[in-house]
Parts: structure tokens; sequence; C-alpha cells
């Protein structure tokens, strides 16, 4: 999602939250930000006042400016990745029906948006830049300079530093255990042993030669490291959305965090529908993180 992040990056540009923590509530655009309690008679007149109720946050557009309003109890941390969120669906130019950008009948068009305003929301409050401008090496680091909670700090961590992050390359000591284990050529030397005369000639009839095989140094293979395997015991409850192509261990997880329809169920049910466990969810059960 390279373009997310650099569309993340110039809205911020523009806007003046080129810094960090980034100024999500103050940043300069047409735009209204407010409680639901303060939108509740636009959204009742819109008509959308019940399906505000089931989600964070929600925005639509009247008039050129762009409107915000999120739930009234969400915490400091909620509140600003929740901002950030719909500022995503309108710099991305989501569809919006019934006047609510990133809203759509289509439940998979519906999924990949919110997928999306996640991701802008990320990359937009933990600006990978700024955060290497600021030396962050760490997820606590990250939290700390960018004022988002430790699963959102985790998460950009992971974009920044994990296995898919495009800059990453091979450790030196990798490298080198690599080059260790490759077979060496075999060496062998033939030593031809003949029989002296006593005038110093030698004999027609010396006895055949013989070879000595010197077997070659062989380099002792690294021992495999076996990937333990990850414990499902702490987990009584799995989550699926639509036509997802993963299953998730986490109610929180920031892929499915915000659809609309989310179904819970047992292991078994979960692997039927998907078969496979989301890699953010795999992630947190491996560093110990349990619902």
């Amino acid at each position: 999602m390279r373009y997310i992040e650099r569309a993340s990056s110039s809205f911020l540009k523009r806007t003046g939250g080129n810094r960090l923590p980034v100024p999500i509530e103050e940043l300069r655009d047409n735009v209204i930000i407010a409680p639901y309690s303060a939108g509740r008679d636009l959204l009742t007149q819109m008509e959308q006042w019940e399906y505000a109720q089931t989600v964070k946050a929600c925005s639509t557009i009247r008039n050129g400016k762009l409107y915000i309003f999120y739930r009234d109890d969400l915490s400091y941390h909620e509140r600003r990745f929740a901002i950030a969120h719909e500022y995503g669906h309108y710099v991305l130019g989501h569809i919006a029906v019934g006047g609510i950008l990133g809203y759509s009948d289509d439940e998979n068009v519906h999924n990949k948006q919110e997928d999306e305003a996640n991701a802008f929301a990320l990359y937009c409050l933990a600006p990978p830049a700024l955060l290497r401008g600021k030396r962050c090496r760490t997820a606590k680091d990250i939290e700390d300079a960018a004022e988002v909670d430790a699963n959102h700090a985790r998460e950009i961590h992971y974009r920044m530093f994990g296995e898919l992050h495009p800059r990453k390359r091979l450790p030196r000591w990798a490298l080198w255990s690599a080059i260790g284990a490759t077979a060496t050529a075999a060496t062998i030397t033939a030593c031809l042993i003949l029989a002296p005369t006593d005038d110093g000639t030698t004999h027609t009839d010396a006895p055949p030669a013989t070879t000595r095989i010197i077997a070659p140094a062989t380099t002792k293979a690294p021992t495999p490291v076996i990937a333990t395997p990850i414990t499902t015991a702490a987990v009584d409850t799995y989550y699926w959305v639509g036509e997802g192509e993963v299953y998730h261990a986490f109610a929180d997880c920031s892929y499915i965090i915000n659809s609309r329809k989310i179904i819970s169920g047992t292991l078994a049910e979960a692997q039927q529908h998907d078969p496979d466990l989301c890699q953010r969810c795999r992630d947190r059960l491996e560093r110990g993180d349990r619902p």
C-alpha cells in the first residue's frame, strides 16, 4: 500500500500536519469535526443516525465542506484514529452510498475501502519518514512519539521494520551462514607409488599404483530453526467477515474493526469459511498477546 503512504504524506504537507504528534483535529482543511451529539440533527436529516450508532465515526460532504462525526465515548487514541480513518475515505475518493463516505452496499467494496482507510489512518498518524527522523526504533517509541495506542504502534512498527518492508535486507550474519552452508568442492589426490631398483631405475612390473583419496572437508550445516507452533488454547472465539480470505483471533484487529458485519465462531467454523489465520493476529499471538 505504498500509494496510500504517499497519499497520506501529501495530505499532511498540504494541511500543515507534517509533524509529530500529528494534530489530526487541527489540520488546515475545509472540515468540521464534532461528536455525534453535535451532529445528530444533520445525520437524522440524512436518515443515517441509526447507522452512525453502529460505527465509531462517519463522514459526509455537504455544500463542499467535509463533516466528520465521532462517538462521544471514544478515548483520546480512538478518537484520533477514527478521525484519521474518515480523512482516509475523503482523500482516497471512496464512494459514498446514502451520503456516508466509504459506505457501500457491496460488502467486498465496503471492506476494501475500510482496509484502505485503516492503512491511511496509520500512515497519517505515524508517518514513517517522521518516525525515522525521530529515531524511533521500537513500538513503544512510536506509541510515545505519534500518540497512538499500543496495537497501532505495533502495526506501524511492523510496516516499517517487518518482513514486508521494501528496504529490509538480510543481516550480515545470515549472509555468512548461507555462504558457509554451501558444499565445498571435493579434493582428490592420487599418489602413484613406484618400486625403485638398486641402480635407481624403476621396475616395469612395479606393483600397481594405489590411490589415496582425501575426503572433502565437511562444513557442518547450521541447525535449522523450527518455528514454534502458535498455541490456540487461549483463544475461544475467532472472527471473519464477508468474503475475506483469512480469519482473525482478535475482534479489534485493524483489518476488521470497522467492518459492518463481523461473524464469530469456533476455530473449526472459522477455518471452514477462511483457511488461513490473519498475519497480524498471528504476530500478536506469537508475541504472547491474548484476546
